[in-house]
């Protein structure tokens, strides 16, 4: 048994996140991605981050009531449950995307966070990320999701 010290990784998938297995082994890191990942689509998808929807907060945010900061919140998938796929409404994925990942700044883990997003295909988000200590480069992420909000149908 080895004494390492990260997370288990998860990775996105068309119908949510799972653990990464190879050949029977469940697979680790010591990077970013799982906390990248739970930070963007952990929590409740009902709860947007505002007061309105607290009382549908993810339960775990209940054991530190006092630190909301550190709470998960799912600003970022409220929104590609809740608004159309239309490039109008990226800037809003990506300004989600920066608060749910603001506490990487805040815990000073980093000064820099990029993010880009893009559709390039009907109903599908590309959000890259990139995730900066020092100018160096801590983690780089892409996630291609399904966007399903309201309208989601409609060809625009």
């Amino acid at each position: 048994m080895s004494d390492f010290q990260g997370d288990v990784l998860l990775t996105s998938t068309d119908d949510g996140g799972e653990v990464t297995e190879t050949d029977g082994i469940i697979e680790a890191t010591a990077g970013f991605e799982t906390a990248a990942f739970l930070s963007l689509f952990g929590g409740n998808k009902n709860d947007d981050g505002t007061s309105s929807t607290k009382r549908q907060a993810w339960w775990g945010n209940l054991m530190d009531p006092d630190n909301p900061e550190r709470w998960m919140t799912s600003r970022m998938q409220n929104i590609l449950t809740g608004f159309p796929a239309v490039p109008g409404n990226l800037n809003k994925i990506i300004e989600a995307a920066n608060l749910d990942l603001a506490w990487f700044k805040s815990e000073k883990i980093a000064d820099t966070i990029e993010i880009s997003a893009s559709i390039p295909a009907r109903n599908r988000l590309q959000l890259d990320i990139i995730i900066l200590k020092d100018q160096k480069k801590l983690a780089e992420l892409r996630y291609e999701e399904n966007w399903l909000g309201q309208s989601a149908g409609l060809i625009v």
